[in-house]
């Protein structure tokens, strides 16, 4: 059972082993990172959503609206329904 293993195959192998095990270690952490990144910002338009939507929905008038969508707080490329009612 000795011969199996990461520590057996890093204290084995040559430099192409290395260079190759290296690269997919940092490649992994760039996958889980994207992966992170991706799942924070769906949780970010969900609560957009949640927040803002119904509010947009009901309001009297457009510049109501849009006051609720965050127009003065926000930018268009943070809040991508308050883009969305500007260019509509």
């Amino acid at each position: 059972m000795q011969n199996y293993g990461l520590a057996y195959v890093w204290a084995q192998g040559d430099f192409v082993t290395r260079g190759i095990a290296l690269s997919l270690l940092i490649m992994s952490v760039m996958s889980w990172s994207v992966i992170v990144i991706k799942a924070w910002n769906v949780m970010r338009l969900k609560r957009l959503t949640k927040n803002a939507e119904q509010a947009f929905w009901h309001s009297d008038d457009l510049a109501d609206g849009l006051k609720k969508l965050g127009a003065g707080s926000s930018t268009p490329q943070d809040n991508p329904f308050l883009a969305l009612a500007l260019s509509g």
